[in-house]
């Protein structure tokens, strides 16, 4: 185990070496113009006191508009690049996530503990809320049918943390994304290591590392997703497994070109070979539900 002083000393030489990355990537890019980007001097930070494994988090208030304001994640890398592709590919579909930005650190950026840092929207009053308490109330709830797309988008992304759904003015939105898809934070950090140990050039086996998460897994989604759905029947009936199924319908029909879109936005902040892992993951993940929807398919016709 490292000691206090040697965790800092590793912190700030692996932030660097990602600032060095995006030095030389970005030098002929400038800052996308996009809704999705905030910066920091437009804010002001807070600590906001909270449970769970998400790291040190701020409140951010727009200076200009004070209703404008942000839970943010600044601490663990894989937390604004899952949680703002998960709420795009999301929101593209209609199903209601809470909104997520990506913050320009252009004013105190050691106040953060990396440079990777999302904004998701704070959802003031929300009340946490389950599936008893939605179906009792479900005619007060303009989406309630949301909370089991909720459930098949987990599957489908295969998360790790549950689901966490919030209550706000009749409508439900689904948070904390950050444990979805393949990519983890060890992933990403090793992508700082721009050195050799014995032989072995560990910025480049990281990358490799990061390409072979992307690569296409048939029989592991197809087991999962199985697996996940005949949980979903025994738990909420077959009711509501076209609610569940619908995600992956959608998820299907996502364009290329608006992956692409949203990756070249995330890659202003975080090296180009994530916006690889997204573009390729995502890809295969596409193929994968569409063979997944059509075993489905065959069953119906073959029960029928």
């Amino acid at each position: 185990m490292y000691s206090e002083v040697e965790n800092k000393k590793l912190g700030e030489m692996v932030r660097e070496s990602f600032r060095k990355t995006k030095e030389v990537e970005n030098k002929k890019r400038e800052i996308p113009k996009d809704d999705d980007i905030l910066y920091s001097s437009d804010f002001i930070f807070e600590d906001y006191p909270h449970d769970g494994d998400s790291g040190s988090l701020f409140l951010a208030t727009s200076k200009k508009d004070k209703t404008k304001k942000y839970i943010v994640k600044h601490e663990h890398y894989d937390c604004a690049c899952n949680e703002y592709m998960y709420g795009k590919i999301a929101n593209s579909m209609g199903v209601s996530v809470a909104p997520v930005k990506l913050f320009v650190l252009d004013e105190d950026k050691e106040k953060f503990k990396s440079d990777f840092v999302c904004g998701i929207e704070y959802l003031e009053e929300g009340e946490r809320v389950g599936l008893k308490s939605i179906l009792q109330n479900k005619d007060s709830i303009e989406n309630w049918k949301d909370y089991f797309r909720f459930q098949g988008m987990e599957s489908l992304f295969f998360e790790g943390d549950g689901i966490e759904v919030l209550l706000k003015n009749k409508k439900l939105y689904r948070i904390d994304t950050t444990d979805s898809f393949t990519l983890s934070e060890y992933s990403i950090y090793r992508l700082a290591y721009d050195f050799k140990m014995q032989e072995i050039d560990l910025r480049k086996n990281a990358i490799a590392n990061i390409a072979c998460l992307a690569v296409q897994n048939t029989k592991r989604s197809l087991s999962t997703w199985n697996l996940e759905m005949n949980n979903f029947i025994d738990y909420c009936g077959l009711e509501y497994l076209d609610l569940y199924l619908e995600p992956f319908y959608l998820f299907t029909e996502i364009k290329e070109e608006d992956i692409e879109n949203w990756t070249y936005v995330l890659t202003y902040f975080y090296p180009n070979v994530i916006g690889k892992y997204y573009q390729e993951f995502l890809k295969n993940l596409k193929k994968d539900a569409e063979i997944f929807l059509s075993t489905i398919k065959e069953r119906k016709e073959v029960s029928v």
